[in-house]
């Protein structure tokens, strides 16, 4: 097997046995809606990361958009 379908596997493995412990410790819709978003976005950025390592990461991808922001904010 490749060296990334392997860790394809182990991520996923990885998230279903997360969420299976997880999954009855959780109470009220807001509660649940809240942890999959959270959830089913850090395992999609966890995802592309395998496939392609050379993807720029959360804080890459938003410093462009809050860099403005602080120049206006840090200014006297």
């Amino acid at each position: 097997m490749n060296a990334p379908v392997n860790h394809l596997i182990l991520l996923i493995v990885a998230a279903a046995g997360m969420l299976a412990y997880d999954w009855r410790k959780l109470r009220g819709a807001r509660t649940i809606i809240a942890y999959l978003t959270l959830y089913i976005s850090g395992f999609t950025i966890a995802f592309l990361l395998v496939i392609n390592p050379n993807l720029p990461g959360p804080t890459q991808v938003l410093r462009p958009l809050f860099l403005p922001l602080a120049k206006l904010l840090l200014k006297h």
